[in-house]
């Protein structure tokens, strides 16, 4: 392909994914005023981010991509995209780690690498900034293609500067290394496709490979292809970061919203009847699985789990098949409601343990 076709194809690109994160955004603004209604400050605040810094990089993105600019143009589009986007890779690396991190029980240790490991990638990607601002300058595309192709770009950078995206690579790597270790212990503990299902539904894992795929296709692109094709990808990618971090951010916001709501039957009248500690969606789903629940008769429940006499139902509103148990409480344990038709011992354990659980519940009377 000429350096023109490449161009027409990128700006193409540029203008799908700018209409990709439009969509979205349309699409979920029925939640994001239930997530805005909460008043959850830190929560919103991460959504916002995510959701419009998304949507005013693709309006530049697809602005650029459409007619022809002068110098000064580019030199001011580059230098407002990247300050963006800079933001925009950040608040998205807060929600993935924090997200990581409630998969994890939110361990301390793990909080504070998550954490130390995404600020590092911030600071790596400023600094890789600051250096091609210095030693590049902005070029128009229009004036090296033949026919003239609207665009801005680098003068010098042979790969565009592309060495941007290495730390934010290397970070998510670790984030989906985890993500995979936790999918991989939770088929241990209940080997079947719906565990499976459930773990890619609840713990929201295909976000994360989302976002660990695309920019490892965008860093074979830069280096096995031509440099000027990976920029597709970079469309793509950010469209990614903004949809992927703010329906993450979106989802674990509702979900904390609708596990403090009182449950009720079909009727209204109360349904709580006592507390099982639940830290993670992964462990609620274990939790669910001791005994392959089946869907009970009433529609507001998720289903049963019977052992011996013990009979568990869980509500809708905190079952792992619509994953509104919360994963993210920064104070630590989530206490998910639960009917008992039967007592359960009071030594149930007060640290979810799906062995110890399994055994109580079968050896209870």
């Amino acid at each position: 392909m000429s350096a023109a076709q490449v161009q027409e194809t990128v700006n193409l690109n540029a203008v799908a994914a700018a209409a990709l994160v439009l969509y979205d955004a349309v699409i979920s603004a029925d939640r994001e005023i239930e997530l805005q209604r909460q008043r959850r400050l830190p929560s919103t605040l991460l959504y916002l981010l995510s959701r419009y810094l998304g949507v005013v990089i693709a309006l530049f993105v697809a602005a650029q991509s459409v007619q022809s600019h002068s110098s000064q143009f580019c030199n001011n589009f580059l230098y407002s995209f990247a300050g963006l986007s800079q933001l925009l890779l950040a608040a998205v690396a807060i929600i993935s780690a924090s997200h990581v991190r409630a998969l994890y029980r939110h361990n301390t240790f793990l909080r504070l690498a998550l954490y130390g490991l995404a600020t590092a990638s911030v600071i790596a990607q400023a600094v890789i900034l600051g250096i091609t601002f210095r030693v590049d300058k902005p070029r128009v595309i229009a004036q090296i293609t033949q026919p003239p192709i609207p665009g801005c770009g680098w003068e010098n950078s042979p790969y565009d500067g592309q060495a941007f995206w290495w730390p934010a690579f290397i970070f998510h790597s670790i984030l989906f290394a985890l993500v995979l270790a936790r999918a991989v212990s939770a088929a241990r503990i209940s080997p079947s496709w719906q565990t499976v299902a459930q773990g890619v539904k609840v713990d929201r894992a295909l976000l994360s490979v989302t976002l660990w795929a695309l920019l490892l296709a965008k860093l074979v692109l830069v280096y096995v292809t031509a440099p000027a094709a990976s920029r597709a990808v970079t469309w793509w990618l950010l469209a990614a970061y903004s949809v992927v971090g703010s329906r993450m951010q979106l989802a674990e916001g509702l979900d904390k919203a609708h596990s403090e709501l009182p449950l009720t039957d079909s009727v209204g009248d109360p349904m709580l009847d006592g507390f099982v500690i639940v830290r993670t969606p992964c462990e609620a789903r274990q939790f669910a699985a001791l005994e392959r629940p089946s869907r009970g008769s009433r529609t507001d429940w998720f289903g049963t789990s019977s052992t011996a006499t013990t009979t568990v139902e869980f509500s809708s509103r905190v079952s792992p098949d619509n994953a509104r148990v919360d994963a993210n409480y920064d104070a630590g344990d989530v206490y998910v409601p639960v009917v008992r038709r039967n007592a359960i011992p009071e030594e149930w354990p007060r640290t979810f343990d799906p062995v110890e659980a399994h055994k109580l519940a079968s050896t209870s009377v």
